[in-house]
């Protein structure tokens, strides 16, 4: 098995393993899987200003019974300050602190792309994927990409051996 997050970027899971699907709590086994070399969000033209604009990635949905593993990068002058999933649900936050996803300066640097391991997740069907965009100095595109994999599901009872994969940002119970 292949853990997500690692430097080496693989299918966190091969054809014929199981998956459980935490928050839906479902069990899947893989029939397929495919790569995704390119998927592009561009925002448009965006102009320096310190509010952050709530973009929905509709790019990275899937159809029923399938499940995207992802890294995002961010190819223009722009920050994605918050990336949740779904709306309301953050993710790369701390107690205190949500983390932000600069633009890299060069896409094709290999040590640029180890450090997207970081920016994993993993995408169910259309269950809403939100980010906040913000930019510091005006610019006529505002792309977003994302690639990965893609995997067709067949869902199954709980079996003995599968994957824990989360497929939102995670809420913890309120005190």
């Amino acid at each position: 098995m292949v853990a997500p997050f690692q430097d080496k970027f693989e299918p966190v899971v091969r054809v014929g393993e199981n998956l459980r699907l935490m928050p839906e709590d479902r069990y899947f086994s893989v029939d397929f899987i495919e790569g995704i070399p390119w998927l592009e969000h561009d925002n448009g033209a965006m102009t320096a200003t310190q509010e952050d604009k709530d973009v929905e990635l509709t790019e990275a949905y899937e159809e029923d019974n399938q499940l995207s593993q992802l890294r995002m990068t961010v190819i223009d002058t722009i920050t994605i300050t918050g990336l949740k999933q779904p709306r309301g649900v953050p993710k790369w936050v701390t107690k205190k602190f949500t983390a932000t996803l600069p633009q890299y300066s060069s896409y094709g640097d290999y040590d640029a792309l180890k450090r997207l391991q970081l920016t994993e997740f993993f995408q169910f069907e259309d269950t809403g994927l939100f980010a906040d965009i913000r930019c510091d100095t005006t610019t006529s595109t505002s792309r977003v990409v994302m690639f990965g994999y893609r995997f067709v599901l067949r869902e199954i009872q709980k079996p003995p051996v599968f994957t824990t994969l989360w497929t939102q940002g995670y809420m913890p119970p309120r005190k």
